[in-house]
């Protein structure tokens, strides 16, 4: 399936090469969404958008700041723990594959939400509150059965 290797591809350059690159120069993206990916004229995936991206100090590595999008929070950034560390990348990886999946974010509590508006912005909201608890205690719906059983589980990890 097409969609299937591209979001594949997708997933090895965020986690793999992009993660490494990233992540070993102590940056955070802090904002992996699907508006922020692109994709070239010679099919290579490219990630955008490093307005929200953070450099981290090495010798503490996390940062505290609110950014991101809210339907690809962590449930740490959710608990609002206030220390967050590339960890959050890869939550945000695996929220945006299933997104591009099934065009929907993976939860549901976020009806009354823009979907990309950012966290810093909403945290007071009720809607917020409904996605908190969403993201913090319910499973995202199953993907259909045209993705392998190799890609689904990808996606829960």
């Amino acid at each position: 399936m097409l969609l299937e290797e591209t979001l594949n591809n997708f997933h090895r350059i965020c986690i793999s090469k992009k993660k490494n690159y990233l992540h070993d120069s102590c940056i955070i993206h802090c904002d992996i969404k699907a508006p922020n990916i692109f994709l070239t004229k010679k099919k290579r995936i490219k990630i955008g958008d490093f307005g929200c991206s953070r450099v981290l100090n090495p010798a503490k590595m996390y940062i505290k700041d609110e950014v991101g999008t809210t339907v690809f929070l962590s449930p740490e950034q959710v608990n609002r723990v206030g220390l967050y560390d590339y960890k959050i990348d890869i939550w945000a990886t695996g929220c945006c594959l299933y997104y591009l999946a099934t065009f929907k974010p993976p939860f549901n509590g976020s009806a009354g939400l823009p979907q990309f508006v950012s966290a810093a912005a909403c945290y007071e909201r009720q809607s917020f509150a409904n996605l908190s608890y969403s993201i913090l205690n319910e499973e995202p719906d199953e993907l259909c059965s045209d993705y392998s059983d190799d890609f689904k589980d990808m996606i829960k990890k």
